[in-house]
């Protein structure tokens, strides 16, 4: 398998370690760890094929984070795990901004 390009969105630096350390067991994936909003709208550019996203950044809620991200990057699909929720909140959230 591929490495893939992801985004670890999380203010957290213990729940940060914590993802980037599962991501890595298997495959040497390019991470790149932010701990805003306004950094995943800069890294957009480069085409991430994951973005895990906390949902209480400290500048933008994680459903506005996830909706402009995807009017940003229509053009592919961006899956987003948003980490603090339940599978069923994350699901209703991704569902409403469709």
């Amino acid at each position: 398998m591929r490495p893939f390009n992801i985004i670890v969105a999380e203010d957290d630096n213990w729940y940060a370690e914590y993802i980037n350390h599962h991501l890595l067991l298997e495959t040497k994936h390019n991470i790149t760890r932010v701990s805003s909003a306004a950094e995943i709208f800069k890294l957009l550019k480069t085409k991430p094929d994951l973005i895990t996203l906390d949902y209480n950044l400290p500048d933008m809620k994680g459903d506005e984070t996830l909706k402009r991200i995807k009017n940003e990057s229509k053009e592919r699909t961006i899956c987003d795990f948003i980490a603090g929720m339940t599978d069923r909140f994350a699901i209703n959230l991704y569902n409403k901004i469709k």
